[in-house]
């Protein structure tokens, strides 16, 4: 019985489907098609003739200006140049220096004459002149001055070497036998300790030469010299030896003398 049900409404589908296209296809030939014959509307016959007037022509008003009549204008506008102003350079201020009042030396003290002394006779005669102090060393160094002067031993070395050297002569000028004494050689702070016996480099005295490297650049340093004998007694002063930190002066040479 379904089956009866649902091909009765597919017929009647159907139907208003077909009757809905045949509606359609009537409106639009109706409107594509002739207007109908209005039984109302007037022919030209049955409308009253139109009543004929003249043309009129409109005449102006406005009166024409003669031919020569030339517009010219009163006033033409000219543009006025634009002024360009020149910046003109504001001179800065000069730092000028003004030097400083120079100052007067002071007048140098002339050392006045000293009275000279001269000695009143006394009963027991003129006063003795005490003789010069003299080192209780025996050796000394010649004209008490130490040769700064290039390394000669060993120039190809040139400032990265500083060092100490010389020789040992007697009494006779003539240098002492190799080994008779020691030289020893020792910084400011005493941290550099060195000491060598005479004779061991025959670079600075064919017998008595010697010499303590203290340093591979030159500086300012100062050091002390002093010579012993082999059983180590001391046998002349101190001596002080400060570089002058200069490559030409790298050596400090010492020529030691027996005095007495």
């Amino acid at each position: 019985m379904g089956s009866g049900n649902n091909q009765l409404y597919n017929i009647i589908t159907l139907v208003f489907v077909l009757l809905t296209i045949g509606m359609v296809l009537y409106v639009v030939v109706t409107l594509l098609g002739p207007a109908p014959a209005d039984p109302n509307a007037m022919t030209a016959a049955d409308l009253p003739q139109v009543l004929s007037f003249p043309t009129f022509t409109p005449t102006s008003v406005v009166p024409t200006l003669p031919p020569t009549f030339t517009l010219t204008p009163t006033d033409t506008p000219t543009t006025t140049p634009t002024f360009t102003g020149t910046p003109i350079p504001i001179p800065s201020a000069t730092i000028t220096d003004t030097p400083a009042a120079t100052l007067t030396p002071s007048i140098t003290p002339t050392p006045s004459v000293s009275p000279t002394f001269t000695p009143e006779p006394s009963s027991t005669g003129p006063t003795a002149t005490l003789p010069a102090t003299q080192s209780p060393y025996p050796f000394t160094l010649i004209n008490n001055a130490v040769q700064f002067m290039p390394n000669f031993a060993a120039p190809s070395a040139g400032c990265l070497w500083q060092g100490i050297g010389g020789r040992v002569r007697g009494l006779d000028g003539n240098e002492v036998a190799p080994g008779t004494f020691n030289v020893l050689v020792i910084d400011a702070t005493n941290t550099f300790n060195q000491q060598v016996p005479v004779g061991s480099n025959t670079q600075y005295g064919t017998l008595s030469g010697w010499e303590v490297r203290v340093g591979d650049q030159i500086s300012p340093s100062t050091y002390f010299v002093t010579l012993y004998t082999q059983s180590n007694v001391q046998v002349s002063e101190r001596i002080q030896v400060t570089f002058p930190s200069n490559c030409n002066e790298n050596l400090a040479f010492l020529d030691f003398a027996r005095v007495r």
